[in-house]
């Protein structure tokens, strides 16, 4: 770029007329940007238009428009879990395709039940990082209006569908988590016998089934303490945000304001269930006997982690209760979570380690159980830090769009 009389100028004066040259070039960018954008969003919306004029589609999207967004939800979900499942279960069996099924089943054992334990951490891992704020996942207090959800087309409320079913506290995480476990030991208690050659209960067997009817046990009580807890959250959950808006409007929330919102929730549950048995599976497995020294000292490995994992969970509910959320929304963010998911996610690796197949090679090349502890920490280490980096990149790509 050249200057008009750049030879008289000081260089003050230079760098002047160059940051403005600058400015004139990136605000010129910029609206050319915008236009292309707008361009674009304009043709978008002439073509929702025409699609919604036609009148089968305006009558179903009207009538049916709940229906058709829980199925996308559901759907959604379910084929990540599906591709979960079946990459686990597709590699197990194929690998051990025409061995005895004790053999099979004993693989699929450990990998269903230390992958269950994965994926628990990498959402915990996520949920630090903010997955699920709108569903207040991300240890973040939400509060949801009747207002918000105004259709001007029907002159309607679509209230989703799961906050009728569950109340004005919503659905927690800790509430999944207990059903999970209920539903992890509910069919737990046939699945454990799969693996006998004989057909014959042996002690292993009851050994294991007596944790199936803990998680039994566990997660039914952890279902009944967050019905009873339904109210507390709630209140919990308005009292945060009553003292959020004294704070920053420096006013007092009138009652019409009380009654639009429809749910409250300070983000967390102060229901121990799910810790609970985490910590003492973990220490029940640790203690298990195993055919092999190899084999004891990795049950001791990954039942240690998840034992130690459950009480920062703990730790991170007395965070919650300590420093409560300043913003609505936002996620919270403690750091006992972190520690948390590792233990979780080492825990459920090692776990999926221990089958027989992998114990007698590790005995045949002549491997410790620190061979693969170190490589399994290390890799974990790695998992975590390419979770975090992924949601780094998501909450800039959010912050660029609203700017």
């Amino acid at each position: 770029m050249r200057y008009s009389g750049e030879t008289h100028q000081a260089p003050d004066s230079r760098s002047n007329s160059n940051g403005a040259a600058r400015y004139s070039f990136h605000s010129n960018n910029d609206n050319l940007i915008g236009k292309k954008v707008k361009k674009l969003n304009e043709g978008r919306n002439k073509l929702y238009v025409k699609v919604y004029n036609i009148p089968l589609v305006k009558k179903l999207s009207i009538h049916f428009n709940k229906i058709f967004s829980l199925l996308f939800n559901t759907l959604n979900y379910l084929i990540l879990f599906y591709l979960f499942i079946h990459c686990g279960i597709g590699l197990a069996v194929g690998n051990l395709l025409g061995t005895p099924k004790n053999r099979v089943f004993n693989l699929l054992a450990h990998w269903i039940k230390g992958g269950v334990f994965v994926i628990l951490g990498i959402v915990s891992l996520a949920r630090y990082c903010g997955f699920g704020l709108n569903k207040s996942w991300g240890w973040n207090l939400s509060i949801l209006k009747r207002s918000d959800y105004y259709n001007e087309i029907t002159g309607r409320y679509n209230v989703p569908l799961w906050t009728k079913l569950f109340g004005k506290s919503g659905v927690n995480m800790e509430f999944i988590e207990v059903f999970l476990v209920f539903f992890y030991g509910s069919t737990n208690i046939f699945l454990e016998h799969l693996a006998s050659e004989d057909g014959k209960w042996t002690a292993k067997d009851l050994q294991h089934v007596s944790i199936a009817f803990l998680y039994l046990g566990a997660g039914l009580c952890g279902l009944l303490v967050e019905f009873y807890m339904s109210d507390v959250k709630y209140k919990k959950g308005l009292e945060q945000y009553k003292q959020i808006i004294k704070e920053t409007e420096n006013r007092e929330l009138s009652q019409e304001e009380i009654d639009d919102i429809i749910v409250a929730n300070p983000g967390y549950s102060l229901n121990p269930l799910g810790p609970f048995t985490i910590f003492w599976t973990g220490i029940l497995m640790s203690k298990h006997a195993q055919a092999s020294p190899v084999s004891t000292a990795v049950h001791v490995q990954w039942g240690s982690l998840l034992s130690y994992g459950s009480p920062f969970r703990l730790l991170s509910m007395i965070y919650m209760l300590v420093f409560p959320a300043k913003e609505v929304g936002v996620a919270q963010r403690p750091f006992t979570e972190i520690i948390s998911s590792f233990c979780l996610l080492s825990g459920g690796f090692i776990f999926m380690e221990s089958t027989d197949q992998v114990i007698e090679a590790m005995e045949y090349r002549g491997y410790t159980e620190m061979f693969t502890f170190n490589i399994s920490i290390g890799f974990i280490t790695i998992l975590m830090s390419w979770i975090i980096i992924l949601f780094v990149c998501k909450d800039w790509l959010e912050k660029r769009q609203r700017n």
